[in-house]
């Protein structure tokens, strides 16, 4: 019998194939998810975690969303009952080349890239696993060769065996300090990856990343498998991208799509598709993605930037003493006040919102810029009128989690964009 611990997208993404399987399986969550779906030949409770429920049981199988330390799961190892996270699981049941790309930013966008070189290359390639598409879902299916995989350390903690063709490191700094012990710790999850290779497997990482012997590197200085010269990308004394021809602002997405390009000839796919499909790359939503704008001022949905290194990404691409800069939601114990030089140089007031918003606020206190708490976006966009003038940037970048008054990061965004679009409507 196995245990599928945690409802949400992975957990009823595994659900659902053992069910089809006709694998005697049980669902525990803690909350009631009164809309998800109920698969036939399953048992489910909801409400907590009983350990009655580990009676019988050889698997439990874990959503990224449980820590890895829940007394359940230590019930479960205390009793000899294996543990897995459910793309690992996922992983070993799905065929095909298996890339696998983690960091702190960067990993969404990187595995997009990777994907739509794959297809311009004529490989069926799919996202999957943090990506938004469980790996379960492609469980029994041959509709795809490759498979593109973004793992965050929530994921990462619960893997253990190899299931990689690449294994793409793409940076390490703080962010979820809130769920592990420490950013020691957190490095530590975003290096395994480098053990998920299987024999024969690549791995690729920046200059000045330890990855391991025989790793590939990006990066500007000599030695890099891919050079980053200011106006292209160098491999093997071949341009491999011209810097006027790809369209995304920022070193961060050059960075960006270095990592893609390099893991993409790693695989053994032709420059040409490489150059298309970077060429034509216009970015993910709520990743810097612009938005319609009103009474003379520009939106940029940044709901993706999640942590305090994405927010300073994020402030190298907006107009110098010109934005409006929404910052807060739920802490991830970031450190806020490394921005305060990049705030001042670009911005022209903060907002602070949601939970975090005081005590961000208390780390920006004294900087040369107006700061102001508010309760939510609501909130902020009523007081734009008073802050903002036309010219104007409003970059949401929140530099947290969004779970204090948002399902995720995306509904946030969205909510951004809805708050925008009524702008321009009136």
């Amino acid at each position: 019998m196995i245990v599928v611990m945690g409802y949400g997208r992975s957990g009823r993404a595994a659900a659902a194939q053992l069910s089809r399987m006709g694998v005697a399986a049980v669902v525990t969550d803690a909350r009631d998810p009164a809309d998800a779906p109920r698969f036939p030949g399953l048992g489910y409770h909801f409400g907590g975690h009983p350990p009655e429920l580990l009676e019988g049981a050889s698997l439990v199988i874990v959503s990224p969303g449980v820590p890895w330390e829940h007394p359940f799961l230590e019930a479960a190892r205390e009793r000899g009952i294996a543990v897995t996270s459910e793309v690992e699981w996922a992983g070993q049941q799905v065929r095909g080349v298996k890339a696998g790309i983690t960091g702190s930013n960067g990993k969404s966008t990187v595995t997009r890239m990777v994907r739509d070189i794959l297809l311009a290359a004529g490989h069926p390639a799919a996202e999957a696993a943090n990506a938004g598409v469980a790996l379960s879902d492609h469980i029994g299916s041959a509709a795809h060769t490759h498979f593109v995989l973004e793992l965050s350390t929530f994921q990462l903690e619960g893997m253990r065996l190899p299931l990689l063709n690449a294994a793409v490191l793409l940076n390490i700094t703080p962010d979820h300090l809130d769920r592990h012990p420490s950013f020691e710790a957190y490095a530590a999850l975003k290096r395994r990856i480098f053990d998920l290779l299987l024999p024969g497997g690549v791995a690729v990482a920046p200059q000045g990343l330890e990855a391991g012997p025989g790793a590939l590197t990006f990066g500007p200085g000599p030695g890099a498998d891919l050079l980053m010269e200011p106006g292209r990308l160098v491999h093997r004394g071949a341009t491999v991208l011209d810097r006027s021809a790809f369209p995304l602002p920022g070193e961060h997405n050059w960075a960006n799509a270095a990592a893609a390009a390099l893991t993409a000839i790693a695989l053994g796919i032709d420059g040409s598709a490489v150059r298309a499909a970077l060429e034509g790359f216009r970015g993910l939503e709520h990743r810097m993605e612009p938005v319609a704008g009103a009474d003379g001022l520009r939106y940029i949905n940044d709901s993706k930037g999640t942590n305090v290194d994405a927010v300073a990404a994020a402030l190298t691409g907006v107009p110098a003493g010109r934005t409006v800069l929404i910052l807060g939601g739920r802490d991830k114990h970031g450190a806020f006040g490394r921005l305060r030089g990049a705030v001042e140089r670009a911005c022209r007031a903060v907002f602070c919102i949601g939970e975090a918003g005081p005590a961000i606020a208390g780390q920006l206190a004294g900087i040369a810029v107006p700061l102001r708490v508010a309760r939510d976006l609501e909130a902020v966009f009523a007081a734009l009128p008073e802050t903002a003038s036309p010219g104007d940037t409003v970059l949401l970048s929140p530099g947290c989690a969004s779970f204090d008054q948002y399902a995720d990061f995306m509904e946030r965004g969205r909510h951004f964009k809805a708050l925008a679009e009524r702008c321009r409507a009136n």
